[in-house]
């Protein structure tokens, strides 16, 4: 009786319980990363990229300060999905550039539980950064699920009014 080849395979890879990234995403010029405090006691990653020029002279004048961009990643990413091409891109145009990293993506720290979050942990979590570490409404942009957060952080943002 043949053997099937099948049966004599080694496993290339294997599945891991943690889905979470394990190599750092590599900054580029002028990113830093650090990493915010959360109330949990758990720290979520920033990815940061400052101005790299003076933005128009025209926009200070008018409302005399310029609002950070922060950036919310989709599932299954991290604030590395912004950093390739997007920071840069918007620092370039005198921005200051915030990409953060959920929990359980990315550098962020993981929780216990078998789930990073719910969506409205996320929202406190966008919320508790940009309450700490901005010093002016930043404008949000937000991807996929990111994009879910940014709306519901915003619709709490209305009703605490």
């Amino acid at each position: 009786m043949a053997t099937s080849a099948f049966f004599h395979l080694k496993p290339i890879c294997a599945l891991s319980t943690n889905p979470k990234q394990t190599l750092p995403f590599t900054l580029k010029p002028h990113q830093t990363r650090h990493f915010h405090h959360l109330p949990s006691g758990l720290k979520m990653e920033v990815i940061v990229h400052k101005p790299i020029k003076k933005t128009h002279k025209r926009r200070e004048e008018l409302d005399g300060s310029v609002s950070p961009l922060v950036f919310v990643h989709g599932s299954y990413h991290a604030a590395w999905c912004w950093a390739e091409h997007w920071l840069g891109f918007f620092a370039e145009k005198g921005f200051e550039c915030y990409a953060v990293s959920l929990l359980g993506q990315g550098e962020s720290d993981s929780t216990s539980s078998k789930v990073a979050g719910t969506l409205q942990t996320h929202v406190n979590d966008l919320a508790h950064f940009i309450q700490k570490e901005l010093p002016l409404p930043p404008v949000l942009v937000g991807h996929s699920f990111g994009g879910l957060i940014v709306q519901n952080y915003i619709a709490n943002m209305r009703s605490e009014q």
